[in-house]
């Protein structure tokens, strides 16, 4: 069941009730993930692979979800952050423009698995699914899905409404390469031939040969999984707003 992020919470003896969803629509808050995901791939075929340790901070993650060369500055104004309405039931992780207040790329949708609020501390924990979408189509470097878990500890207003998200993510991240790839096809023609020294039966036959070679050089996409067992992920106060 996707999660409403308004926490309306009944305590009962059958335990907690969470109310009906709504659909999205309307203003959404706007809070800038902090992260950066440390993790392992494997190099290499499975009979001669090798793992190595691989660290994607917030900018490699945006450069990625927006098919650019690692490395490449990301502006200031593009940022990574999650996406909350308390009148809808879908929290999504976005790339967002702040110096346009518009949502460039949903990078993923989160769907609550469960909850539980402490009303008087206002903070709700939960465990929520993360699903990214397939980002890597067009040849370019790019994210290839993913899933994960998020253990949250969010903090929430009286009426429920996040104000900041923190806590840890647990799962994988596909990515995806862009590499030169070639092939060589080699062809053998026989041009003509030439019997000699030929007696009553036999003669020695020599052809002339050609050999017609093609490469054919092509742009391929290695995909590979990043693993990550556990990752620390917070945002801020909610940095704007999001209209749609």
């Amino acid at each position: 069941m996707k999660s409403s992020w308004r926490i309306g919470l009944l305590l009962a003896a059958a335990g907690l009730l969470i109310g009906p969803s709504v659909l999205r629509g309307g203003t959404s808050d706007v809070f800038r993930v902090q992260t950066t995901l440390a993790g392992t791939a494997q190099f290499g075929v499975l009979s001669n692979g090798i793992i190595r340790k691989l660290q994607i901070t917030s900018d490699d993650f945006i450069n990625l979800a927006l098919g650019r060369q690692l490395g490449t500055p990301v502006p200031k104004n593009e940022m990574l952050t999650l996406v909350n309405d308390c009148t809808t039931n879908n929290l999504r992780l976005t790339v967002f423009d702040s110096a346009a207040g518009s949502n460039l790329l949903t990078v993923g949708t989160l769907s609550n698995l469960t909850a539980s609020s402490f009303t008087r501390r206002k903070y709700v924990e939960t465990i929520t699914q993360l699903t990214l979408n397939d980002l890597s189509a067009g040849g370019s470097n790019g994210i290839a899905g993913g899933s994960f878990y998020y253990h949250g500890r969010i903090k929430v207003t009286t009426n429920g409404c996040p104000t900041s998200f923190g806590g840890q993510l647990t799962g994988f991240l596909g990515t995806a390469f862009p590499y030169v790839a070639t092939n060589v096809f080699a062809t053998n023609f026989v041009i003509s031939c030439l019997s000699t020294n030929c007696g009553d039966t036999n003669c020695i036959t020599s052809c002339s040969n050609r050999v017609d070679v093609v490469t054919d050089i092509f742009t391929a996409i290695t995909t590979f999984n990043v693993i990550i067992p556990r990752t620390h992920i917070t945002t801020g106060k909610s940095i704007g707003k999001l209209v749609e």
